[in-house]
């Protein structure tokens, strides 16, 4: 499912260039899994200036999710 998942995820960033987008590998880094609260995967926390501003998880909408990163960029670059 997540393998499936984050290739679309990063075409879509690839669209947004002032987003970076990381990765995690929760199976064999139970701490993120603690220090993030992850319950289900897949997971898209966005953080800005290390504060988490969106959290989304399971089923998620790649068209919801960008129209709220729009949301974010325009609030933040004024585009």
């Amino acid at each position: 499912m997540c393998r499936d998942f984050f290739p679309k995820l990063e075409a879509l960033v690839k669209k947004h260039p002032r987003v970076a987008l990381g990765k995690a590998d929760i199976e064999n880094h139970p701490e993120i899994q603690g220090r993030y609260s992850v319950f289900a995967v897949p997971l898209v926390i966005l953080t800005i200036e290390g504060k988490e501003t969106l959290r989304e998880a399971r089923s998620i909408s790649l068209d919801i999710l960008e129209e709220k990163l729009i949301r974010y960029e325009k609030l933040l670059f004024d585009t």
